[in-house]
């Protein structure tokens, strides 16, 4: 996947139609995934080169939709221009193709799992909106994240490793911490009989590292947004690469900002970008600070 470029009208259709899968589907009372997003008998997701896009840019995000989460994935979706315009227009990257996804928990949810393509065009805004926004979750400070690190490591596919042994760039962003195995039961159900036993956490995530820029992205604003225990969690398995910012609003600066600067962009030149983008002085400012927290940042 990865076709296409993005445009202004695709953006006002996208924000036209955007969650209407996700009305639909509650007021049937029958929740389940979009076709699009279906996990069920998952192959590959696969971000390649092309003659319009020939030195691609992997960037998955995967947003936790339980409990009070479920509105990043709006936010999210306001902000998508300005991402893209980022990335694009200021040349942070070379020809992004960004795939956005989903997480619940597997334990209680009806649609724990939501896979997106990797899309350089408006199909991008297309797979964000036809997420189904649960708010469910199973209240024990766990959400199923292995499961997208599952996705992550097992079934994408990138012509930026294959071609270039260049990692693509990964985000994922809740507030709890994950079950501590990848479980087979969970994924035979989800995706199919694939696992041949469950997996410690600590194996999924080192294999997603090795192919993937991760960072775990926590709002404060949120349930355990201050809860020291996630914190020591995550940072246990990803250091600096677990970062807490202030809200949903923030998600998106944040990460164009963290792909730029990963990518070579200094950080100064990312602050006035973000300034010409219309971002507030003090959000431009708490972007900047969780970006200089990571020890190779490029000032």
């Amino acid at each position: 996947m990865g076709y296409g470029t993005v445009s202004d009208d695709g953006y006002a259709r996208a924000a036209a139609t955007a969650f209407r899968h996700n009305r639909q589907v509650f007021d049937a009372g029958d929740l389940k995934a979009h076709p699009s997003l279906d996990p069920s008998g998952l192959t590959y997701r696969e971000s390649r080169d092309s003659a319009e896009h020939p030195d691609s840019t992997p960037i998955a995000v995967w947003l936790d939709v339980t409990g009070s989460n479920i509105s990043q994935a709006r936010i999210v979706h306001q902000h998508l221009r300005n991402f893209m315009n980022l990335l694009l227009q200021q040349q942070y990257v070379t020809d992004p193709q960004v795939m956005f996804s989903a997480v619940g928990d597997a334990t209680c949810d009806r649609v724990p799992l939501q896979v997106g393509q990797f899309e350089s065009d408006n199909r991008m805004d297309e797979n964000l909106g036809n997420l189904v926004l649960e708010g469910g979750g199973g209240g024990q400070k766990r959400e199923s994240y292995q499961n997208a690190f599952y996705v992550m490591t097992r079934h994408t596919v990138t012509d930026a490793w294959e071609k270039r042994g260049k990692k693509g760039h990964l985000y994922v962003v809740g507030d709890e911490m994950s079950w501590p195995s990848l479980r087979k039961s969970e994924i035979t159900s989800l995706i199919g009989p694939e696992l041949e036993r469950d997996i410690a956490l600590h194996f999924v995530i080192a294999a997603v590292c090795q192919r993937w820029n991760t960072t775990f992205i926590r709002p404060e604003r949120s349930n355990y947004g201050h809860d020291p225990e996630v914190e020591a969690f995550w940072r246990a398995y990803l250091g600096e690469s677990f970062v807490t910012i202030r809200d949903a609003e923030e998600i998106v600066p944040y990460i164009a900002a963290d792909i730029g600067n990963r990518e070579g962009v200094p950080l100064d030149r990312i602050t006035s970008d973000l300034a010409a983008a219309g971002y507030r002085r003090d959000t431009i400012s708490l972007v900047r600070s969780t970006v200089a927290s990571r020890a190779f940042t490029i000032i």
